[in-house]
């Protein structure tokens, strides 16, 4: 139920959004030439600029030539907002508009302003800290005969422990000897990346657990414990390399310290950033086949609304889950959306119809900067990027002439703003998009490749994406649900990305598979073409 507050809470919504999507000038030199432009858009009237100034002694009068001021750049130059939107000075995104409000506010006043110091980017150990994430850099080789023995030099470094504010960083060299029972034969050269809880974890004995695939190119993965059965995971180590086979094994490791080294992290937990990955909120509605669902509400299996590759409406399969927490707080992007639905009666009219959706600021959504916007015109990007002014699809119920059939058009972004909401939720279809709240957004976020791509080519990352879970799509396919509980990505409103390494492994290895059976068909092609020869 919407309560109605008047024509005077319309008024001043309509002022609000107009300020909004207002295209601020980012070299505003004086309040008074803000306030030119602001106070005419909000109707309010400013002072006769024929009359003297003000003297300026007391704060009042300051305030009163600053008006003033302002009123007579209206007169001598006209509204300086026309000639902002002559020039299209690009305007600010949400993210923008949020990192600028914390700046403002972190300046302060008095003793506060001694404190002030230019945000800089962390370094890789306070990265390290930050995450609370220990690795190893690690290069073996293994024999195999059913009984499996190797041997691996271990480069070290990560997170040890924090000390109230400040955290303990280490790094250094160990050697690492396992032996363990493999159901398979060979000898394999590899290279791996563990990850780890603490430093600490890295030395000393554990137990460990191991799948991996070999067909010219190898790739693996590793879980490690404190006890042969039932023990504590302590981390994982991800593998690549060189070889021929199919493997499973478990055994024993011992690694110990050859050197060690220790730096200390002063200050830095208030430092971290919010660690936010692509999601919608818990409350953001979805449409099914049964009626409409919160995001809460769903699981591996359900059908919701989406849109296929050629713009077409269809009810798609949710085949994983990349996050589910249901209690965790988080930052997200709200966009303000508006159509214009023009219909014939007596005479032409129209209604402004209004959509919003929230989602964090590295979660992919479609848009479009033309004019007139076609669903072949549309190209994913983060939702930090979204500015006012960009189009984006969203689902109508038709107008009078279809009878209420659902459509897909575009609309116009009004407003974007940074605000907080409880629930983390990602759930991935088999096209690869999904309806929320009415407006069409890509079911991925930024993951492996986005700190290594340019911007102006995120756009490519969401299809790269799609292709890299073809796995996780095969699994679906022949095991249904199940298949995601088994791994560990269904909605079970706990999971992180501390639990879904599994589902990572599998994308990795729907990369590498393809990649080592084409290496290995070239090969068996050019001898295949020399015994011709």
């Amino acid at each position: 139920m919407q309560i109605d507050y008047g024509d005077g809470a319309k008024d001043c919504q309509l002022k609000m959004t107009r300020l909004q999507a207002m295209p601020l000038d980012k070299h505003y030199k004086h309040l008074s030439k803000f306030f030119a432009d602001v106070c005419p858009m909000l109707g309010k009237d400013l002072p006769d600029h024929t009359k003297p100034t003000p003297f300026r002694k007391t704060s009042r009068s300051l305030h009163a030539a600053l008006f003033h001021r302002a009123a007579k750049i209206v007169a001598n130059n006209g509204t300086n907002l026309t000639q902002l939107q002559k020039k299209k000075r690009k305007p600010f995104s949400a993210l923008q508009m949020h990192l600028l409000d914390e700046s403002v506010a972190g300046k302060g006043g008095g003793d506060d302003r001694r404190r002030r110091r230019r945000r800089r980017r962390l370094n890789h150990r306070q990265s390290t800290c930050c995450d609370q994430v220990a690795r190893t850099y690690e290069l073996g080789v293994e024999a195999s005969l059913g009984v499996a023995v190797g041997y691996t030099q271990v480069g070290a470094e990560g997170f040890q422990r924090w000390s109230g504010n400040d955290c303990e960083y280490k790094w250094g060299h160990l050697h690492e000897l396992c032996k363990g029972v493999k159901l398979g034969a060979g000898l394999d050269a590899t290279v791996s990346n563990g990850y780890f809880y603490k430093y600490s974890d890295i030395a000393g004995e554990s137990w460990f657990k191991n799948v991996g695939v070999c067909v010219g190119i190898c790739a693996g993965g590793t879980l490690i414990e404190t006890k042969p059965v039932r023990g504590a995971e302590i981390g994982k180590v991800i593998e690549s390399g060189f070889g021929a086979g199919f493997d499973m094994s478990t055994g024993h490791c011992e690694a110990w310290k050859i050197t060690e080294h220790r730096r200390w992290e002063r200050d830095l937990k208030g430092k971290c950033p919010n660690k936010d990955s692509g999601c919608f909120p818990g409350h953001a509605v979805v449409n099914t086949p049964q009626g409409q669902k919160h995001m809460r509400e769903l699981r591996v299996g359900d059908q919701v609304l989406s849109l296929d590759a050629e713009g077409t409406l269809i009810f798609d399969d949710i085949y994983f889950f990349g996050h589910a927490q249901a209690t965790a707080w988080a930052p997200f992007v709200s966009l303000h959306l508006e159509t214009r639905e023009v219909f014939e009666k007596a005479n032409q009219s129209h209604k402004w119809n209004q959509w919003n959706l929230e989602l964090t600021p590295d979660h992919f959504i479609q848009i479009c900067t033309l004019a007139n916007c076609s669903w072949e015109d549309s190209r994913p990007i983060p939702a930090a990027h979204v500015l006012p002014g960009h189009h984006v699809w969203v689902v109508t119920e038709g107008t009078a002439g279809t009878a209420g059939v659902p459509a897909v058009r575009s609309a116009v972004v009004i407003s974007t703003q940074m605000v907080p909401q409880i629930g983390l939720y990602n759930p991935y279809t088999l096209s690869g998009n999904i309806v929320v709240n009415g407006v069409v957004a890509s079911s991925h976020s930024s993951w492996l490749l986005d700190a290594w791509t340019p911007q102006e080519l995120q756009h490519h990352l969401p299809g790269i994406y799609q292709k890299i879970f073809v796995l996780g799509r095969w699994l679906y396919y022949l095991f249904g649900a199940p298949a995601a509980d088994v791994i560990g990505v269904n909605n079970n409103h706990e999971l992180t990305e501390d639990v879904t390494w599994a589902a990572h492994f599998l994308a990795m290895l729907g990369v590498v598979a393809p990649m080592s059976w084409s290496c290995c068909l070239l090969c068996c092609f050019n001898r295949s073409k020399r015994g011709r020869a």
